[in-house]
């Protein structure tokens, strides 16, 4: 029979990784600062007129004033349209990972839960590293310098992969508990 609070004490490092990615997953993905941007910088309005625009995230711009903008009403390339969605899903896909270390602290899950939630993580890690298509879409031909933001989303992706290599192994129970009635007891 396996150790009941094996799943509670042994998740705290990967919910400690997976709780720092979260956050630094939603700073990188919800704010204006991924990408500070080039003087030559293609970002038009609906009107077709060029903004001042000095930093660019995923949902929103900064412009050299300091004062955010909301770009929900901007169609970009496909590239950044990507970034968009991978970025809700990695936060998406985080919060579950978030909750689901949130119970594993006072309830026992099966290893195999653990094993299924370190691969969400790994899976999340790589979302994350894709936000990066932002890059490569017409709002970064003028170039862009990582900022902030994309100094987090690099950090998280770190995080995403260390708390899911952590998660696979934390769901096995603790080393020599396994068999303890074999071990010197019963004559």
């Amino acid at each position: 029979m396996g150790n009941p609070i094996a799943s509670g004490l042994m998740c705290l490092g990967p919910s400690f990784f997976v709780s720092a990615a979260f956050i630094l997953s939603i700073f990188a993905n919800s704010r204006c600062n991924f990408y500070l941007l080039g003087p030559d910088n293609p970002v038009r309005d609906q009107t077709g007129r060029v903004t001042e625009a000095n930093l660019i995230g995923l949902w929103c711009y900064q412009d050299v004033r300091g004062v955010n903008w909301d770009l929900r009403g901007y169609t970009f390339d496909e590239r950044y349209e990507t970034a968009r969605a991978l970025g809700t899903s990695v936060n998406a896909i985080g919060f579950v990972l978030w909750l689901y270390y949130l119970f594993a602290g006072c309830k026992p899950f099966p290893p195999v839960a653990f094993k299924v939630v370190g691969f969400l993580g790994v899976i999340n890690c790589m979302l994350q590293g894709l936000v990066f298509l932002l890059n490569q879409s017409m709002v970064c031909a003028g170039g862009c310098e990582m900022s902030t933001g994309a100094n987090c989303a690099i950090s998280a992706a770190v995080l995403w992969f260390v708390g899911g290599l952590l998660s696979c192994a934390s769901g096995n129970d603790a080393p020599g508990r396994e068999d303890d009635e074999g071990e010197g007891g019963g004559d």
